[in-house]
């Protein structure tokens, strides 16, 4: 799947969140080059769609993709609030095992959370038609392939 392909597509799908996060995701993979969560994790260990995962303050929640050591991965519907979903995974950070990447998309927008102890946190936000530009497109691939390359440098000091 190409950049293009993908934004033909996704541009101005209004499903609610359930109807396509998934298929979403799944074309993300596409997209990159790397294996789903079925095919990479089949037993849904280290890599799956809707982790469960007790929130922080108590209460159980899910995740809706998970990658030991990579990411978390919340959606909300298009339009709806990526802030709130940005808290809800902060909730669950401790019982995904601390992913470096904490990631929410409403489909038009994905945003990538990268905060590690000690550095200035920084957050890059990708709308759908941004995939087009060749560094935006290597934020995402990196994401998914090599989470490292996103650590932020400059330090709190």
């Amino acid at each position: 799947m190409t950049p293009d392909d993908f934004i033909r597509k996704l541009d101005g799908v209004k499903l609610k969140e359930n109807q396509a996060s998934q298929e979403h995701f799944l074309d993300l993979y596409a997209l990159v080059g790397v294996p789903s969560p079925a095919q990479a994790d089949p037993e849904g260990a280290w890599f799956c769609f809707e982790k469960g995962a007790s929130k922080a303050g108590g209460g159980e929640g899910w995740a809706d993709v998970w990658w030991r050591g990579y990411f978390a991965w919340e959606y909300k519907s298009p339009g709806k609030d990526l802030d709130k979903a940005f808290e809800q995974l902060q909730k669950y950070k401790p019982a995904l095992a601390y992913p470096p990447l904490l990631n929410v998309s409403d489909i038009e927008i994905i945003r990538i959370y990268i905060a590690s102890t000690g550095l200035v946190p920084q957050v890059h936000e990708i709308k759908l038609h941004d995939l087009r530009d060749h560094a935006t497109f290597n934020l995402l691939k990196w994401a998914f392939t090599q989470p490292d390359q996103l650590r932020p440098t400059q330090t709190r000091a």
